[in-house]
């Protein structure tokens, strides 16, 4: 299973998911595309809910996905996620923005 980590808006819906996965020993992966939202985080009271609602499903995911080496610095810092686990898997590949196929094809090809 893979989650994909833009905001706590899933947060309720992943917690069930991934207490149902544990069950039936299926892995889940979680693919960050933020830290946590700035709007989310201000709330007095929800933000530290987020976090510790996000710190169970950080606990029961097998391995994580980030989409830079900035994202994986702060990502593996601030989660404290192990580093073995976390994997550089960049977005794209953007063809229509440069007109060249190569380059998508390399990254694709690597990843």
């Amino acid at each position: 299973i893979v989650f994909q980590w833009w905001s706590a808006s899933a947060l309720v819906a992943y917690l069930a998911i991934a207490r149902f996965a544990e069950r039936r020993n299926i892995k889940i992966v979680l693919e960050f595309h933020e830290t946590l939202d700035t709007a989310e985080a201000r709330l007095p009271l929800i933000g530290p809910l987020i976090w510790r609602g996000l710190s169970h499903v950080i606990a029961k995911s097998s391995a994580f996905v980030v989409h830079s080496h900035f994202d994986f610095v702060q990502m593996t810092k601030q989660f404290d996620l192990p580093q073995d686990k976390t994997f550089i898997i960049p977005l794209g590949p953007f063809t229509m923005a440069t007109g060249s196929s190569s380059r998508s094809a390399t990254l694709s090809w690597r990843w």
